[in-house]
């Protein structure tokens, strides 16, 4: 594979567009930042050698590998990354598990290794389910509370240490704020559920950060909020959206406003960065 530069950018994104649930996170920062970002999610890109570009390998500043490889060019996209700092991967489980098995990072300690089942969905088929609470504005609810949930999120579902949690989770919310991607289902004053996107494209969003406090668990609450900010954003013109499940109540509750299955996704991160070896 070789490195692609800025005159690659229309290409790359035809190419990524062909399975755009497969790539959000790509193409999200692609459409943000181009290949002039300064921030820990700007990423540096390869392409297949030859002809039009059919593989697309991305890496963050951060040091995420986001792999976008239909054809499995595994070794080269090995090649393209020696020398790299590693801190983890996320994709499509087949190429995350063979790219990392050929980088020799199967072994490598991890703080979070997770399969999940991959969903789509088309928003003009969303079911928006009946319950108490509104859609708001991360702006309106409780800040101390806000920051709860999302150290509570990194240490349950990222697997963040402890001692780290808050510290990320204070990001996450500063991030949000200027981004405006977080929504929380309010009742009332009371807070009952929130969530994000964490990619976005004018005509697609990427669904995270869904939670909800575990005193209010099996309420609908988690269905009903995701519902509600996709139906915010079909409202502004987006018409399809994708996630993953966490575990079978997430699942459930994803089927349950209309996404389908259409595949496995895989995230990786590990406990400390790995160098990639020619």
């Amino acid at each position: 594979m070789r490195p692609a530069t800025a005159a690659d950018t229309e290409e790359i994104t035809a190419c990524l567009r062909t399975a755009a649930h497969q790539a959000m996170f790509t193409l999200g920062y692609l459409h943000r930042d181009g290949f002039a970002g300064q921030g820990e999610r700007t990423m540096k890109f390869w392409v297949n050698n030859d002809g039009p570009v059919t593989d697309v390998l991305a890496l963050t500043r951060a040091g995420i590998v986001a792999p976008f490889l239909p054809n499995m060019p595994i070794l080269g996209a090995k090649r393209a990354l020696a020398g790299a700092k590693v801190t983890g991967m996320i994709g499509p489980l087949d190429q995350v598990r063979s790219l990392q098995r050929e980088t020799g990072l199967d072994d490598a300690t991890a703080t979070l290794d997770q399969d999940e089942p991959h969903y789509t969905l088309a928003l003009d088929e969303l079911q928006v389910p009946d319950g108490p609470g509104d859609l708001r504005l991360l702006s309106q609810a409780d800040p101390a509370t806000m920051l709860d949930w999302m150290t509570q999120y990194q240490t349950e579902t990222l697997n963040t240490p402890a001692s780290e949690a808050p510290i990320r989770a204070a990001a996450s919310y500063e991030t949000a704020m200027v981004a405006d991607n977080r929504r929380v289902l309010m009742w009332g004053d009371v807070p009952l559920a929130t969530t994000a996107f964490n990619a976005q494209l004018p005509d697609m969003v990427q669904i995270g950060g869904v939670f909800t406090p575990r005193e209010l668990r099996g309420k609908g609450h988690g269905r009903r909020v995701v519902a509600l900010h996709l139906a915010e954003a079909r409202d502004k013109g987006v018409t399809h959206a994708a996630l993953s499940a966490a575990n079978a109540a997430a699942a459930k509750a994803y089927v349950g406003i209309g996404f389908q299955q259409v595949g496995e996704w895989a995230f990786r991160l590990f406990q400390d960065p790995q160098v990639i070896r020619g």
